[in-house]
């Protein structure tokens, strides 16, 4: 019985089989992706919307006295957090799909070993174990670090989702202020225009701040594939056919001569250069992700452009991407 456990809790250790990874990491790859795309709208829509609605709340508290109570350094400093936790979840995003894309590269490097007739293929990940112990924790770094991102999400975005309404609900909309979102949000508030084909801008300020309704289903998300990667782990990496595998291989490693060695260093070689290319892949997919998300009842439509691709006259913030709507 105890040895029985302790198989099945070996199961959860590195190495992983190959396809396993593919799968776990392929998913996480996706979600990432998703939740990298959710949050840089999200925060594209506040560096567009803040900087006129402080002004438009700073102006109607000079004009209205009980405004102050809504309005001031408090909740200024709530919505400013909102934006940086939107960041920081941006980066995390990035970082998991750049360890699971690290994580997938080893998986195509093949090593030689043996000679002769008794020459056979072993994944590298196999015969250094040790890179698959270096990147697991790593993932699973990127994944705790993203649950504790969300968490904190659906902690704290409600709240700030009901202050900045009721705030933009309360203040007084002068006509530049309502110029300056049209501008900033290529929309219209002119009810003339209502019957036109246009994005209006109260059913973009209705859904510009993220809330429960975007929060919930990525934490389900996030749930079901770590259930789903713990399950593929118990069910499909038997690590006695694995390590009976390397223990063959070690023992005939030994005998082989020089030139097989030297084969084998030429792969780790090849390994550390597409290792190279997996960082430039990484950046790639990371920073030139294009992702279309319906925020008005699937009407107004954002296509997003990725923060570190945008000119940085924009906004101060080396985040600071211009999404077309």
């Amino acid at each position: 019985m105890a040895f029985s456990l302790v198989s099945l809790l070996r199961r959860f250790l590195p190495p992983y089989h190959q396809n396993l990874v593919y799968v776990i990491c392929g998913a996480h790859i996706l979600y990432g992706s998703i939740a990298l795309a959710v949050h840089q709208t999200f925060w594209v829509l506040s560096t567009r919307i803040f900087p006129t609605a402080f002004d438009m709340f700073d102006d109607t508290r000079n004009r209205v006295m009980d405004y102050d109570t809504m309005w001031n350094w408090t909740s200024r400093q709530q919505l400013e957090r909102y934006q940086n936790r939107l960041t920081i979840s941006w980066v995390v995003a990035t970082f998991d799909i750049f360890m699971a894309i690290l994580c997938i590269i080893p998986q195509f490097c093949k090593v030689e070993v043996g000679e002769g007739d008794r020459v056979q293929e072993l994944n590298l990940c196999i015969r250094r174990p040790v890179i698959a112990k270096l990147m697991a924790p790593l993932l699973l770094l990127a994944n705790l670090l993203l649950a504790a991102c969300l968490g904190a999400e659906r902690w704290y975005c409600p709240a700030e989702d009901r202050l900045f309404h009721s705030l933009f609900d309360g203040a007084i909309k002068e006509e530049v202020f309502l110029t300056n979102f049209e501008s900033e949000l290529e929309c219209v508030s002119d009810e003339d225009k209502e019957g036109t084909d246009v994005w209006k801008c109260d059913g973009i300020m209705e859904r510009s701040i993220l809330n429960e309704r975007w929060i919930d289903p990525m934490i389900v998300a996030h749930a079901v594939i770590v259930i789903f990667s713990l399950f593929g782990c118990l069910c499909f990496n038997w690590q006695d056919r694995i390590f009976k595998q390397y223990d063959e291989v070690d023992v005939e490693e030994n005998n082989e001569d020089e030139d097989a060695k030297n084969k084998r260093g030429n792969d780790v070689f090849f390994f550390l250069l597409l290792l190279r290319h997996s960082i430039a892949l990484g950046g790639f997919v990371s920073y030139q992700l294009n992702l279309a998300l319906f925020l008005h009842s699937g009407h107004v439509l954002i296509t997003l452009h990725t923060p570190l691709t945008a000119r940085r006259c924009f906004a101060p913030s080396p985040f600071a991407p211009r999404a077309s709507f």
